[in-house]
């Protein structure tokens, strides 16, 4: 129903990206034939609605993704059809960028309709780096993806799902084998 917030919600939650660093993709960021996003910018707005790009807070924000296939070929096809700098752009005003507010309401809208509870947009960071951290990856590797300067900043992200209590329990009280 929403194809340009599908695309930012998708790259959203398949990223980890801040809302900043997502609103502020513009093209020279992606590498096409890598399937690679630099981020090196975030967005900000001041009061009366101008913007203007900045450097992350730390260094360790400045950083190179590898995106997953499916979120690389989304990018290329907005790709074909972009008519400004922006990766997504305002869809009333392409030439300047998403607004976070407007992206807060999109999110707003389609949690409603769908009967989804309300989250904040900073949850599809968590999933990110829970869905992360459930399918193998270290803890390490997701502090560099989310571009965080300290490991605890991480922990906070990451969070225990009922299967991994469950595998850790199992293998630390293997149950014992009936006899026959």
């Amino acid at each position: 129903k929403y194809p340009h917030w599908s695309d930012f919600f998708f790259t959203a939650i398949t990223t980890g990206l801040r809302l900043g660093e997502i609103t502020a993709l513009q093209w020279d960021a992606f590498d096409h034939w890598k399937g690679t996003l630099k981020v090196s910018k975030t967005l900000k707005f001041r009061h009366g609605g101008s913007y203007y790009l900045e450097r992350p807070k730390t260094q360790a924000s400045c950083r190179t993704l590898f995106l997953p296939p499916t979120t690389a070929q989304i990018i290329r096809m907005r790709k074909d059809d972009a008519l400004t700098e922006w990766i997504f752009p305002n869809p009333l005003c392409p030439e300047k960028p998403i607004h976070p507010h407007a992206a807060l309401r999109a999110l707003r809208t389609i949690l409603e309709e769908t009967n989804l509870p309300p989250i904040r947009f900073h949850d599809l960071r968590h999933t990110f780096a829970t869905t992360m951290l459930n399918n193998g990856a270290d803890i390490r590797t997701i502090q560099t993806l989310l571009g965080h300067s300290s490991l605890e900043a991480t922990q906070v992200y990451t969070h225990t799902t009922f299967e991994q209590v469950k595998q850790a329990y199992d293998a630390a009280h293997p149950r014992r084998k009936k006899k026959e």
